[in-house]
């Protein structure tokens, strides 16, 4: 699950990271404001541009142009303001959770936690990605990488070649035991690296074994039963690992357990031993957590400010579609590629939330989108103006988040976590369809809750109709005692972008909402002249 996310050197974004107050939380839902080129948009295209880089076959780390976002290239996309040297580099930070249960990275959690009867542990993790560019490859490339877990840092950097640099655990760098691990980028998975062995099958878990083969007085090589027991072991705290190791008992093993015994009882080889043991056993930690990453980044959708304008008439293209694109072109495409029983479901939650629905009407060659708005009046889409052209791509892309949405890929995350990012979805739009379309976001984000579902909704606006009826669902919410309808203030966050000169990087401040409903903290004349 994804809580925070920061950026540095990232078009027009003021320098973020983990820790510094500028990072952003991601709540269910996050409200961007602000003038016009003040960053807002250059953060909210960052999610369908990680979609895009993690989705498609592309050569290096980021796709700065795709079907979902065109940032252009590296260099456009690097911020700098006026007079400076252009930086050489993008960060990001993200901030998420495991669930060591449900991910498969989990035998030592789930042995030490189970006996204390706690079904779910949430393990935070942060990481820090520098990405860079190689000029004569024409290639972006991860030249540091970062992980914060179980208490840990662990800190590698790479060159453009992919050769490892630095590794360092906990402040201490061991690359001259690791000095022929290489990193590489391939179609096992996108986006990110992973690791090979080096030379004579050196590896991460080389500095480890080596430990042990010590420990045993066996100085040619490690036979397979001097490691065994620590094989079914997994990363935890460090007093977690030695509560663990305390009670190991492998008495068929005797020279592994004299080592945990010696191990166990000395605070400066445990030391050694416990990030020796982190290398053992990183590959699979940091599998897991870019994992995590991949699976969120991937169920990322995403509504460009101009939908496609509907047409009279479509030309029957037999596509399968399961995905609406950003702009809602394919929107007949995924209309008729949907079940009997799920148009039926989508008619009546269209009738239920924003009072009308849809057909397709079939003829020799083509296909046309009528709307109704009563059981014995139809018109085509064309003729109902522009609003609803504009409108059904994201109402229909809120149905699919709670009820067709599946996650991408199988890496058993334990809560299915999806980012909706939508441009400007006033446009068009009677203010009372604005309140709508906000009442239906609020039911989705309840019902998301219910289904063990992770939804992030990230909104840039100019409409003060959106802002205040966020403010009412507020006021729905502390006064219902089901609060069903409403929206709690803890799941709203609104952060305003704002620059002090037009060259000068975007700041980014937050204005909470009260349990009235009324932003606390809101800069005066935001929306026009205040007398």
């Amino acid at each position: 699950m994804l809580k925070s996310i920061g950026i540095k050197n990232f078009r027009s974004l003021k320098n973020t990271c983990i820790g510094e107050k500028e990072v952003v939380d991601l709540k269910p839902l996050t409200m961007l404001l602000g003038k016009n080129s003040s960053g807002k948009s250059s953060f909210l295209r960052l999610f369908p541009l990680l979609k895009q880089s993690v989705s498609a076959r592309t050569r290096g780390v980021l796709s700065f142009f795709g079907d979902e976002v065109d940032f252009g290239d590296f260099d456009t996309t690097v911020s700098h303001e006026k007079g400076d040297k252009q930086n050489e580099f993008i960060e990001f930070d993200f901030c998420g959770s495991l669930d060591k249960f449900s991910n498969s990275y989990s035998y030592l959690s789930r042995r030490i936690e189970s006996s204390k009867g706690i079904e779910k542990v949430l393990v935070p993790y942060e990481v820090n990605i520098r990405i860079q560019f190689d000029k004569k490859q024409d290639i972006s490339y991860i030249s540091l990488f970062s992980l914060k877990i179980y208490g840990n840092t662990i800190t590698f950097s790479l060159n453009k070649e992919g050769d490892v640099k630095t590794f360092f655990i906990n402040k201490k760098n061991y690359i001259k035991e690791l000095e022929n691990i290489r990193v590489h980028y391939g179609l096992r998975r996108l986006g990110f690296p992973y690791f090979v062995e080096g030379f004579d099958n050196e590896s991460l878990s080389g500095p480890f074994c080596k430990l042990i083969k010590e420990g045993n007085g066996n100085s040619d090589h490690i036979v397979f039963f001097e490691i065994e027991p620590f094989l079914e072991c997994s990363l935890d705290t460090k007093e977690n690992m030695r509560k663990y190791f305390s009670k190991k008992r492998t008495s068929s093993k005797k020279k592994s357990h004299e080592i945990l015994k010696r191990v166990v009882g000395d605070d400066d080889l445990f030391d050694e031993f416990y990030d020796k043991f982190i290398l053992f056993r990183f590959e699979g930690l940091y599998e897991s957590v870019i994992n995590d990453l991949c699976e969120i980044f991937l169920n990322v959708s995403y509504s460009k400010p101009l939908r496609a304008n509907a047409d009279r008439y479509y030309r029957n293209r037999f596509l399968s579609a399961n995905e609406l694109n950003s702009d809602g072109s394919n929107l007949v495409d995924y209309f008729v590629n949907l079940s009997e029983i799920q148009q039926k479901d989508l008619e009546n939650w269209l009738k239920e939330n924003f009072g009308f629905w849809y057909s397709i009407e079939k003829s020799e060659g083509h296909k046309s989108i009528y709307i109704h708005e009563k059981d014995d009046v139809m018109h085509n889409i064309t003729d109902m103006g522009f609003g609803f052209s504009q409108i059904l791509p994201v109402v229909t892309q809120l149905w699919g988040l709670i009820k067709n949405k599946k996650p991408q890929r199988n890496y058993r995350v334990p809560k299915i976590n999806f980012i909706y990012a939508i441009e400007q979805p006033e446009l068009h739009l009677h203010p009372a369809m604005q309140c709508k379309l906000f009442n239906s976001i609020a039911k989705v984000i309840n019902v998301a809750k219910q289904q063990n579902l992770e939804i992030n909704f990230v909104i840039e606006t100019h409409s003060e109709t959106i802002i205040n009826q966020i403010g009412r669902l507020i006021r729905k919410n502390e006064k219902s005692k089901e609060r069903k309808d409403g929206i709690s203030k803890e799941d709203v966050s609104v952060l305003i972008f704002s620059k002090s000169t037009p060259d000068s990087f975007t700041e980014i401040h937050s204005t909470p909402f009260d349990e009235k409903g009324l932003l606390t903290q809101w800069p005066i004349g935001f929306f026009g002249e205040d007398d």
